[in-house]
């Protein structure tokens, strides 16, 4: 899914590809008011990589941009539903059918009413 690149010496920096970029580009909100937008190809691979690496986002590498940009940027796009358009993008159908099937096996175990709670 992402390919490591040799950069600044033995840090290994990851990277979306050319396809995997042309499958989400078209997902990202547009049209956002404010400061100037960081590189978006750049914060959504720094985010993949936290996401890989499990580490806190005030710990990460700095290649990426601003910590606080990136952490801002996955909050902000998770809430407005972005990262499960993208993460379809990447990874398929199969990821939504396994989604969808979890959310019918939570509504069956748990009744409708009580899924807002979870």
């Amino acid at each position: 899914m992402i390919q490591a690149s040799q950069a600044m010496g033995a840090k290994q920096l990851y990277c979306l590809s050319e396809l995997e970029w042309k499958r989400i580009e078209p997902l990202l909100p547009r049209g956002r008011h404010g400061a100037h937008r960081v590189n978006d190809r750049c914060v959504i691979s720094g985010i993949l990589h936290m996401l890989r690496s499990g580490a806190r986002w005030r710990d990460y590498t700095p290649d990426y941009g601003p910590y606080t940009t990136i952490y801002n940027r996955f909050n902000r796009w998770s809430r407005q539903g972005v990262w499960s358009n993208i993460l379809y993008a990447l990874t398929g159908s199969l990821a939504r059918r396994a989604h969808h099937a979890s959310s019918e096996t939570l509504a069956r175990q748990y009744g409708p009413t009580s899924l807002s709670a979870i």
